[in-house]
């Protein structure tokens, strides 16, 4: 492993940003590489997991139901909400093509804890950006009309222009609601001058009146 490459790498990632290199290069000698075929299950229990070629699918914890929750890319990380936790219930991943994916074991990143107070601070600022947006999904859910619905999961973004994490199938899955549901309220949310939408990219172009319409 080159660890000068990978520390150059990996801090530029939002949760390693402020870690200092010496800390990063201790935990990344006792970091594990491997490598995982196309749709193969991803092992994340108890490790925190960064993607360094290719990508991976994020899908819910019932096996019964394959939704498909989100997309992971090179340069991201997941597993942080149950590294501490000995059960891997919240999520089942998958790889995207092959990918390859460093693990820090639960030892580890209890170092980079314990030795860096800003990576410490990071993740607790991670983990609350999770929370934040496990919330917001929450209130998508129990938003009512398939309208408020979507219109409450494009604000979840915060963003202007928004590129759809999975494609519309997913999120009508997502939301509980049908797809020609969907594409109705989509057609509406543009017609009234909200949202333009181009394929899997959203613009927002007037938040207030979507969420005081809807």
């Amino acid at each position: 492993m080159d660890i000068e490459k990978y520390c150059d790498k990996i801090k530029q990632t939002p949760l390693f940003k402020k870690i200092s290199d010496s800390v990063l290069k201790a935990a990344l000698l006792n970091a594990q590489e491997k490598t995982f075929q196309p749709g193969q299950q991803i092992d994340v229990s108890e490790s925190l997991a960064y993607v360094l070629k290719g990508g991976a699918s994020v899908y819910s914890a019932d096996s019964r139901r394959r939704l498909l929750l989100r997309r992971i890319k090179s340069g991201e990380v997941f597993g942080a909400a149950g590294l501490f936790v000995n059960d891997n219930c919240f999520s089942r991943v998958f790889s995207k093509g092959i990918s390859r994916i460093l693990f820090f074991d639960a030892e580890n990143v209890r170092y980079m804890l314990e030795n860096d107070s800003d990576f410490m601070y990071g993740y607790l600022e991670f983990l609350s950006g999770r929370i934040c947006y496990l919330n917001k999904k929450i209130a998508c859910l129990t938003a009512g009309s398939t309208e408020r619905k979507l219109a409450m999961f494009i604000d979840s973004f915060g963003q202007e222009r928004i590129e759809l994490p999975v494609n519309l199938t997913a999120v009508s899955d997502m939301l509980d609601i049908g797809r020609a549901s969907l594409y109705r309220a989509l057609d509406k949310m543009a017609q009234d001058g909200c949202i333009a939408r181009d394929g899997s990219s959203i613009t927002v172009l007037d938040r207030k009146n979507m969420l005081d319409k809807y």
